[in-house]
Formats: C-alpha cells, sequence, structure tokens
C-alpha cells in the first residue's frame, strides 16, 4: 500500500473526510466546496470516483486544475463534457437553468483544484448557482474561497477533520518500516510531524531519511523544499515528549539497582530543603550528590550511565539540544 492510501483509508480523521465528500457528492443538489490543505489530492479522487462509480454507474466525474481551466467559460466546460447538449441549448435561459432540465447533464460531476480566490472566482460562483437550483449536475471547488457561505453548499475544511494524532498515527505508521526499535520510531514520527508542519506530504519524504533527519534535520528540510521552521523549538519540543518518559524509565531502573544503598540513606532533605522518603521518588541529581559525596556505591557501568542521564536530563530541561547520536544511543 502506497503511503498516500495509508493516510485516506487507514487514519480516522482522513478517511471520515473522505466518507463525508462521498455522501454529498451523492446528494443531488448539492455544491461541494474542499478548504484547507489537502495533500494527495489525486488519490483521493481516484479513491473517491471508484466508489461513486460502485455506488452509482451513471456518474461520470471530471477531475480538472484551476490552471487549465482559467480563460475558460463555465459553458465551454460543460458542454465539452456532452457535445449533444450545446445543440439543445436555447437562448433565454441561464446555463444553471439549462443543466437543471438537461438529462444529458445531470450525471455529471466536476472536480476542479487548487483554485484561487482571486483568480477563479466563476467557478465558485457557478457551483453556488447549480447547488441553488439543485441541478443534478454539480461541481467540487477545491482551493482558497475566501469565508463567503452560500445557500446548499457543503464546506469541507480538512482543519475540521485532521488532528495533531492524525499526523503522528500516520507517521508512526511509516516510521514502524525502519528496522529500529519502538522508541526510536516514535522520536522519528514527532519529529518528522514537526518539521513537515501543515505540509502533510514532507512526512513520508522526511521518513525515507529517518537517521538523517535526526542528525541533520536543517540540512534535509533545505534539500527536500520544506519551508524553515524554528527547528530548535520544534526539535526541543520532540525531545520533551519523547526523552522526558524514556529518562525517567531509565532512572527507575538505576534507583532499582541501587535500592539497598538509597533506601539506607532515606530519609534526607535536598539542598532546597525538599524531604524524601519513598525510593522512587529520589532523583537523578540527588543520586548523582551522593556519589559524588562518597556516600553512594556503584560499578564504574552505573557511574557511567548516571553521568550520562544527569547530563542528558539537564539538558531538556533547561532547552539545550540534545544531539542527534546521542537520541539514537539512547532511543536504541
Amino acid at each position: 500500500m502506497f503511503d498516500e492510501d495509508i493516510w485516506w483509508e487507514q487514519i480516522h480523521g482522513a478517511r471520515q473526510f473522505r466518507w463525508d465528500l462521498q455522501d454529498q457528492l451523492l446528494s443531488r443538489g448539492k455544491g461541494v466546496w474542499l478548504t484547507g490543505e489537502v495533500p494527495w489530492t489525486q488519490t483521493l479522487y481516484c479513491q473517491v470516483k471508484d466508489y461513486l462509480s460502485e455506488m452509482d454507474s451513471q456518474l461520470h466525474i471530471t477531475f480538472r486544475s484551476a490552471e487549465e481551466l482559467r480563460g475558460m467559460s463555465p459553458d465551454n466546460l460543460i458542454f465539452g463534457l456532452n457535445p449533444e447538449a450545446r445543440s439543445r441549448y436555447m437562448p433565454g435561459k441561464s446555463l444553471a437553468e439549462y443543466i437543471r432540465g438537461n438529462q444529458l447533464l445531470e450525471t455529471h460531476i466536476i472536480w476542479i483544484y487548487d483554485l484561487d480566490q482571486q483568480k477563479d472566482r466563476v467557478w465558485p460562483a457557478f457551483s453556488s448557482e447549480l447547488a441553488k437550483l439543485k441541478t443534478g449536475l454539480r461541481v467540487v471547488c477545491q482551493g482558497n474561497m475566501g469565508t463567503k457561505r452560500y445557500q446548499n453548499v457543503k464546506m469541507l475544511s480538512t482543519k475540521d477533520y485532521f488532528t495533531s494524532f492524525d499526523r503522528i498515527l500516520f507517521a508512526m505508521q511509516l516510521a514502524a518500516k525502519s528496522n529500529t526499535s519502538a522508541d526510536l520510531q516514535m522520536y522519528y514520527s514527532y519529529l518528522a510531524v514537526g518539521i513537515a508542519g501543515e505540509n502533510l506530504e514532507y512526512i513520508p519524504q522526511l521518513l525515507q531519511s529517518p537517521r538523517r533527519m535526526v542528525l541533520d534535520p536543517g540540512g534535509l528540510a533545505e534539500e527536500l523544499g520544506i519551508p524553515a521552521p524554528d527547528l530548535n523549538r520544534v526539535i526541543h519540543r520532540v525531545q520533551v515528549k519523547v526523552l522526558q518518559p524514556k529518562l525517567e524509565d531509565r532512572r527507575e531502573v538505576l534507583v532499582d539497582e541501587l535500592s539497598d544503598g538509597l533506601t539506607k540513606l532515606l530519609p534526607f532533605k535536598d539542598e532546597y530543603g525538599k524531604e524524601f522518603r519513598d525510593l522512587y521518588s529520589i532523583e537523578l541529581r540527588n543520586i548523582y550528590h551522593f556519589r559524588n559525596q562518597g556516600q553512594l556505591k556503584m560499578t564504574p557501568q552505573q557511574s557511567d550511565r548516571l553521568q550520562q542521564l544527569y547530563e542528558l536530563r539537564n539538558d531538556v530541561a533547561h532547552r539545550r539540544l540534545v544531539p542527534g547520536e546521542e537520541v539514537i544511543a539512547l532511543l536504541s
């Protein structure tokens, strides 16, 4: 299965968007406007077309870009769908009124994508006129069309469907293809989503080179043509979300290993006057202090591990970015 198929078929928000679009297109007399970032439009169109063809074999769906239609009037487009309809067209009626009573055009759906509010005003207006007259011919308008609302026109915005959880779930499904630990896959996923921003199509591209994304995120983003986000902010947020829980897990493991020695030191107060009575409330900085004061015995390997965890924890807590090599080593 291709990445874009995973998005439109398996991710909840995307799948619901597609289902609602399909339901609207099966309803006579409804215009549909799609707004927001619609990724992999061609794939969405193919899936919708296949579904509608199964539900109504008489439907004919045309997919055109706004750019190729600029300079073309609606009647030229419509009569191009069925030249016979032009021969029956009588002056005196508007095109929309003529379409309403013409069976030759009743089974057509026209999907126009990449519309621009300033350059392509004719198509939203035409779609609205058809919807007002409840014609069988429907026009789907996709793109930036402003905030104006029209009667009998259903507005479907991806912003109302796609959630941050959808994006993360999508990235995790793609990251699962890498031969790495679950923790590192999670880090890859959050980082790809953060760098990609609103453009979902960048996520698969980033995850084709996950290790490089961690080691050289700026270089990879520039190579892929991704508008530069505040990378330091993105990486810090990901490290707080993914590394902090992992550091906490490692802290508990170390406390378990040193439990005999640490239990003998309970209860105690730290330099801030905070009292510790429970073994698992002991923090890395406390263990670090006891080791340095010679109050806690540990093996050289445990001491090295403590040093690494202590420094990593301080980096994350104080907004210092953990180098990519250390992230990979910690999460692998």
